[in-house]
């Protein structure tokens, strides 16, 4: 499911006409994100084949460029199937830096990725991610929510998303170790609008990428416009969301979260698609 699959807007007819035609849906598929900007700064740029993602370029603030890219292969029925991961951050050219093999289970997906030296090109490490999928399809929990003891300590670290309908509602992101009292808790409630955002769709069967825009914002994942967040547990703040649209249309194109801290904003660089 490459071709967004936003909520739909229907104008009923008015009762008092028996001739007149419904007003013309609503949706964002006419419409494609180009690039993702975080308080003006690039972050994620996306190349489009077949109503895919086929690759991701990803923006390093600090060097000003362009140092990441992967590059998505996906199977008959629309999911995931490898991402050829590249970056050049000593090199001039992009170079092989790893590859990640995915395989569907019922209600989870499985990620076999190997690492490769930044010279040679051999292969130097391998490593397996289990991500547990929900009923439909969607990230449920990354890692673990057991506690993993080692020799020097106990750790709690997992990434957990809770959704109500089409949105992800609760949010949670937490680390524990116990070796040296360090410890992160992000725990939120997300409440939403009626607006559609546009990247919904793209990124429900390429669980790779969903992963690394729910780093960005949880709601990136969502169907319709984040409107309030509610910081639960020890960290985190509550922020207000406005959005700005595409004029003439229900398309989210911006954004804006106030908290205490300040405020920072989201951007869609939207590209329309010829009908």
């Amino acid at each position: 499911m490459k071709c967004i699959a936003a909520a739909t807007f229907l104008a009923l007819a008015s009762c008092s006409k028996k001739d007149e035609a419904p007003a013309p849906e609503k949706t964002a598929d006419t419409y494609q994100v180009k690039t993702i900007y975080f308080t003006g700064t690039p972050v994620d740029s996306f190349i489009y084949a077949n109503n895919q993602i086929v690759e991701n370029w990803i923006y390093d603030e600090d060097d000003k460029a362009y140092r990441q890219k992967s590059l998505y292969t996906y199977g008959a029925d629309g999911r995931l199937l490898r991402s050829v991961n590249y970056q050049n951050y000593r090199q001039t050219n992009m170079y092989l830096r790893s590859t990640d093999s995915i395989g569907w289970k019922p209600e989870k997906v499985i990620i076999y990725s190997v690492f490769y030296a930044e010279l040679t090109g051999a292969a130097v490490s391998w490593d397996t991610t289990t991500l547990k999928l929900d009923a439909n399809n969607r990230l449920a929990l990354f890692n673990t929510k057991d506690t993993l003891s080692s020799g020097t300590g106990k750790t709690v670290n997992y990434t957990e998303w809770g959704y109500t309908g089409n949105n992800i509602t609760t949010f949670n992101d937490v680390y524990y170790y116990s070796g040296n009292t360090s410890s992160d808790d992000f725990r939120y409630v997300m409440e939403y609008g009626k607006l559609v955002n546009p990247l919904y769709g793209y990124v429900s069967k390429n669980p790779i990428l969903a992963l690394d825009l729910s780093d960005m914002h949880a709601s990136l994942l969502s169907q319709n416009n984040v409107t309030k967040v509610t910081a639960v547990g020890r960290n985190g703040e509550n922020q207000t969301v406005t959005s700005t649209t595409v004029t003439g249309t229900d398309i989210v194109q911006e954004n804006t979260f106030q908290g205490n801290s300040g405020v920072f904003k989201i951007t869609y660089g939207l590209v329309k698609l010829p009908k």
